[in-house]
């Protein structure tokens, strides 16, 4: 009898230890974070900044350029815009074409653009069609441009974007959600409205959606990032993100400064501990592109 307890003993000991070491594992390894799932996250994030992005050169061009007064049909960057019984739209061809920034595009935009209050105020709503794609990406969502002219120049845009989704040219075709309500407030090109090339904006707001592991966003621009409509990336300035399915969920994207290599993010990761204070974990570089 004797035995057997010093054996129970001598078990639930060794229990308890190997119990002991699993936990500690478990600490060691949430201390190392890993972070493959918001890395993935993060670059789906990049990805839809840029896509997006590249939709409000398209719409921003539309809207504030004589576009629409030309005599239609005629090209925008490789794509043809057409008038419609009611509204717009620019198609690509159906197999697909290379554009100007490299990107092969298939398909069609819907636009319709409503203009009131003297000029002022020019709204856009921009629509891609079922069949729409970007580097078969297929895209879908409702984009609507608000332009804010003082002058007749277009100093602050309103840029919102509503029930985004990316399906993705991959095998089983995931998906990334996108939401933005961002405004770009003008900070060069104002004596030059019909000049695309010179404009640049400082752009703030909020963004939101899932990366294409469902792991939700949370986006604030609020530290002078920059858009030049010439370009398709951002640069200056950073973003403000929290990866709310994660205990190690703190993101902050810095954006390259002008002259710099523009197609890269710095990315940085930390915890917030419990005082408040970051806990940085680890930076590292992303593609911002698609």
């Amino acid at each position: 009898m004797k035995l057997q307890l010093n054996s129970l003993k001598i078990t639930t000991s060794l229990a308890l230890l190997l119990i002991l070491a699993i936990s500690s594992c478990s600490v060691e390894d949430n201390k190392s974070g890993d972070i493959s799932y918001q890395k993935r996250t993060a670059q789906d994030l990049a990805l839809a900044q840029t896509l997006f992005r590249d939709l409000f050169r398209t719409t921003y061009k539309i809207a504030t350029t004589n576009y629409l007064a030309d005599s239609l049909p005629c090209n925008l960057d490789s794509g043809t815009l057409s008038k419609l019984t009611n509204g717009y739209s620019l198609t690509y061809p159906a197999k697909g074409i290379r554009c100007p920034d490299g990107k092969v595009r298939a398909g069609s935009l819907y636009i319709l653009p409503v203009i009131n209050q003297g000029d002022t105020l020019t709204i856009l709503q921009l629509r891609p069609e079922k069949d729409y794609t970007v580097q078969e990406h297929k895209v879908s969502g409702d984009i609507t441009l608000y332009v804010k002219k003082n002058n007749n120049h277009p100093d602050e845009i309103n840029y919102k974007v509503q029930s985004a989704v990316i399906e993705l040219n991959r095998t089983y075709s995931p998906q990334i959600r996108y939401n933005a309500n961002l405004t770009f407030i003008r900070s060069s090109g104002e004596t030059t409205p019909l000049i695309f090339t010179d404009d640049s904006f400082l752009v703030f707001g909020e963004e939101s959606g899932n990366g294409q592991q469902h792991d939700p966003f949370i986006v604030t621009m609020n530290d002078t990032a920059t858009l030049y409509p010439s370009s398709r990336y951002l640069q200056d300035g950073s973003a403000s993100i929290i990866l709310t399915g994660f205990t190690i969920d703190r993101l902050k994207f810095t954006y390259p400064q002008k002259g710099e290599t523009a197609n890269s993010i710095k990315a940085s990761i930390s915890e917030i501990n419990e005082d408040g204070s970051p806990l940085f974990y680890q930076s590292f570089q992303i593609p911002a592109d698609y």
